[in-house]
């Protein structure tokens, strides 16, 4: 365990231990990607890594990839999904069975489903809701909270109780789950939701970037319009054009997604454990 993240010391203690398995957030696999001492022969004793905690690119997971196959590991990087009030993960892709942009099968005696964001009432495969998580490690409650319990829990016909995730997503025919974003991020331009997910994920398979966050701006015609925060790579092949990203944003998502704002930034604020602090970049645009 690291209490804070190092790049250097996570990298000489896979090294001096011989460490077979990495679990981190995005962030963390960034950084070790892009030290210098990462790759090497050291990297055979890695087995698996896993990252979840927050949006995942696939341009991480391919580079991540490449790494371990080029070093002769057999890990690869597999997403999971998880929340605190189910004891963290929930969810995970394996070597033996994954699928691309999933965040795996519900992991043995959990049972996940997708419910309809107003009536609660359970979808069909393939549509679109709030994620709801039932199982052994589900949390009790909230203490001496029952407004809080109310909209927190539902319960089905047999009495199995689920937690609602605030997350909104959907399950495959083959029974994996599909994260597709949290709720709260969800934003209506002229009425139309908007994912921010959708846009971080097209952004960040540029050539260069490193990260991409989409907030809301208040607009008196839409209701809200995205500003898209970009932060490239020191080794970037060369500056990025603002109307190549917003024709690829309206040619592949629509007209609604494309951003009002674009702006270049040299770091991002991060949470403890890694994650883009979109509160701290919500604040920063207030106070502007």
């Amino acid at each position: 365990m690291m209490p804070k993240f190092s790049a250097p010391e996570a990298i000489q203690l896979l090294k001096k231990n011989q460490i077979n398995f990495i679990i981190g957030v995005p962030t963390l696999f960034e950084s070790l990607l892009s030290h210098p001492d990462f790759a090497g022969p050291h990297l055979q004793n890695l087995k698996q890594a896993f990252v979840g905690g927050d949006f995942v690119s696939p341009t991480l997971k391919k580079h991540f990839d490449a790494v371990m196959e080029q070093h002769g590991s057999q890990a690869r990087l597999l997403e999971g999904y998880g929340l605190t009030e189910v004891v963290t993960v929930c969810s995970v892709n394996t070597l033996k069975d994954h699928l691309p942009d999933s965040v795996g099968r519900p992991l043995p005696g959990m049972t996940i489903k997708i419910v309809d964001l107003k009536t609660r009432q359970d979808l069909p495969i393939g549509t679109s809701g709030e994620i709801a998580v039932a199982g052994d490690t589900r949390m009790i409650g909230y203490y001496k909270d029952p407004e809080a319990n109310a909209k927190t829990f539902l319960s089905d016909a047999e009495g199995t109780i689920f937690v609602l995730t605030g997350d909104y997503g959907r399950l495959g025919e083959n029974g994996h789950l599909y994260f597709l974003q949290r709720l709260k991020r969800i934003i209506k331009v002229s009425g139309i939701p908007v994912m921010p997910s959708e846009v971080e994920t097209l952004v960040t398979a540029f050539p260069g970037v490193a990260e991409a966050a989409a907030i809301a701006l208040e607009d008196v015609e839409r209701g809200h319009r995205l500003k898209l925060i970009i932060r490239m790579k020191k080794e970037a092949p060369g500056p990025l054009k603002e109307e190549d990203i917003r024709a690829k944003i309206k040619a592949e998502l629509s007209v609604y997604a494309v951003p009002k704002t674009i702006v270049f930034v040299d770091q991002m604020p991060h949470t403890l454990v890694g994650k883009i602090d979109i509160p701290a970049l919500e604040a920063q645009e207030k106070n502007q």
